[in-house]
């Protein structure tokens, strides 16, 4: 940005709250692990058991929802109700 015209003000730190937040799942945490696929299989709505677990999650836990797809209506959904959100994508052969 200086190449341009800008100053910039060096002695100013960035804010820890402007920071990406991503999640590790390694942590030594309580993670609570709910697959939805069996529910998709059968032509469930996995949404209420979603909800219902998200509800019981303390903070420092961590919700791991393991699906076919990505679930981008369910992922606003929980970030709304403020999850910090990490994807993790595995495929299986």
């Amino acid at each position: 940005m200086k190449a341009i015209g800008f100053v910039i003000d060096e002695s100013i730190k960035e804010p820890a709250s402007t920071k990406m937040n991503t999640i590790d799942f390694d942590l030594q945490t309580i993670v609570h692990e709910l697959d939805v696929r069996s529910f998709l299989s059968r032509d469930q709505d996995p949404l209420k058991e979603i909800l219902n677990l998200a509800k019981r999650i303390g903070v420092g836990e961590r919700l791991k929802i393991i699906n076919s797809f990505e679930p981008v209506p369910l992922i606003n959904l929980l970030a709304e109700k403020g999850f910090c959100i990490s994807l993790k994508w595995r495929m299986k052969n």
